[in-house]
């Protein structure tokens, strides 16, 4: 038999063994869940404070009512039926089932049933019921949202790739399949890590942590696919959140190989033009040391006296054709970008030596001016050269009378050095500043619109800013302004 017991002093119902009558009060009076007492015939005996403000019933409206009352009976009754018909040889019962509140809506819980047997061979059904309303809620309003946002995901036109918190690969669309090769069975579980490239791992990183803090991110990295090939994607990574929490992240990728070799093959072309264009003037320029050396040859064999000052002098001209052709070579040869420390006004020097031919063609001067000592600087050695030969060409071809360009370099306290080219030329009206360097937009009768594109382009590789500042009638003066550290962490790494 059983004997009550009362966690209220005006108790009239419940049952429990004796010996556990005082610690089972107190638990069941205490405890942060829902706790109830059930007969056999599924009466409710005795219920908690906690129960009762789950339901919004008080305890002695529920002490008059029976479990079917309040159970939901339209979703898995017969599951429920038979399940609760065998508690009495399972001894326990466990799962989530739906409770109708007193106002009328209905309350999730998982519910948890135990046998308590008698002395005499009776029993009583102990249950407990943890609140799941919140976390339905929640469940129902992502299956909402996946059901809405499957086929965007499946049938994006662009890469779409879920990923855990620890990085590991969830899902991949449909895009994501075609262009990589993989299916989803083949990366789901691998760590994202395993198909980035070696030398993009530490940017990914960073976008990575990003995410999980909930803020977005944009990069570019080249990712491998399944027949070993590489292909250059554009990320753009985006935190999922539920509730306060992120649970997880979108990766979304734009396939942008094509456009960057498209870009490479845009510059390379630019860069030969440039080449063309220069030819005549490098011709000229490495005619005159040609021809003073052939004297001095010729001298020499007459068997001139003073040789060590004629040799002196060919010499320097040897080393000034060299330095002519290097720079050629240098300008027209393919070349990934590699950046590394280099000297900014050394770059600058080396581009006027390529440029000095043409310039004194055209009846073009070149003055010089740097503020004070610069600092190294990282970028793609390569680069640079194009883009101040692409100014400076424009700022020569601005002035078909010949004229005054002054090239001056400052290092600024934002930690960048400023170079500023200006020219005497005739000045570009203000409606035009803003459509320079878009393609095949060009005010030249022979100019194909692409150097400043490139040259933009340069720019932005190096994380720096160009700015045009011109007046009619005065001239045009370009602003270049490229960061000392590219990447500061990463750039100092490489520096030591």
């Amino acid at each position: 038999m059983y004997k009550t017991f009362s966690p209220d002093e005006d108790s009239e119902s419940g049952f429990i063994a004796p010996a556990m009558i005082p610690v089972f009060a107190y638990a069941f009076k205490e405890a942060l869940i829902g706790m109830a007492v059930v007969n056999q015939q599924g009466d409710i005996l005795e219920v908690n404070e906690v129960l009762c403000g789950m339901l919004g019933y008080t305890r002695r409206e529920l002490l008059g009512m029976n479990k079917d009352d309040i159970v939901c009976a339209a979703v898995g009754t017969g599951d429920w039926m038979s399940r609760w018909k065998e508690l009495a040889a399972t001894k326990k019962l466990q799962m989530e089932k739906r409770f109708r509140h007193k106002d009328g809506h209905w309350v999730w819980a998982m519910l948890n049933v135990s046998l308590l047997p008698g002395t005499d061979g009776s029993f009583v059904y102990y249950a407990q019921l943890q609140d799941l309303t919140s976390r339905k809620a929640m469940e129902e309003k992502l299956e909402r949202s996946r059901q809405e946002l499957g086929p965007l995901f499946e049938y994006n036109p662009d890469i779409v790739c879920i990923v855990d918190m620890k990085g590991h690969i969830v899902s991949i669309n449909s895009t994501m399949r075609q262009i990589t090769g993989y299916e989803t069975g083949e990366l789901a579980g691998h760590h994202c890590k395993r198909f980035i490239f070696p030398g993009d791992l530490v940017a990914a990183a960073e976008l990575f942590e990003a995410a999980k803090s909930g803020r977005t991110g944009t990069g570019e990295f080249n990712v491998s696919r399944k027949d070993g090939s590489w292909i250059t994607v554009e990320v753009n990574t985006l935190p999922i959140q539920v509730g306060s929490h992120v649970e997880g992240i979108y990766a979304i990728d734009k396939d942008v190989t094509r456009r960057r070799e498209t870009e490479e093959r845009l510059r390379t072309s630019e860069k030969l033009s440039a080449v063309g264009q220069l030819a005549a003037g490098v011709a000229h320029e490495i005619r005159n040391p040609l021809t003073a050396l052939k004297g001095f040859t010729q001298f020499l064999q007459s068997g001139a006296e003073g040789k060590q000052e004629y040799y002196e002098i060919m010499m320097s001209e040897l080393n000034r054709i060299d330095l002519i052709l290097s720079e050629l070579l240098m300008l027209a040869k393919p070349k990934a970008s590699e950046f590394a420390w280099l000297n900014p006004e050394l770059v600058i020097r080396h581009v006027l030596a390529l440029l000095e031919a043409q310039a004194i063609l055209k009846n073009v001067q070149f003055l010089t001016n740097v503020d004070g000592s610069l600092s190294g600087m990282m970028g793609a050695e390569n680069q640079l050269k194009q883009l101040f030969v692409n100014l400076l060409k424009n700022a020569i071809e601005a002035m078909p009378d010949g004229g005054l360009i002054t090239i001056r370099l400052q290092e600024q306290a934002d930690k960048r050095i400023c170079f500023a080219i200006a020219d005497q030329g005739s000045g570009i009206p203000q409606d035009l500043i803003d459509k320079i360097g878009v393609p095949f937009y060009t005010t030249k009768d022979q100019g194909s619109g692409l150097g400043m594109m490139v040259s933009r382009k340069i720019v932005e590789e190096h994380k720096g800013t160009l700015q045009i500042e011109s007046v009619i009638g005065e001239g045009t003066i370009v602003y270049v302004r490229l960061p000392i550290n590219r990447e500061s962490g990463e750039m100092e790494e490489k520096r030591k």
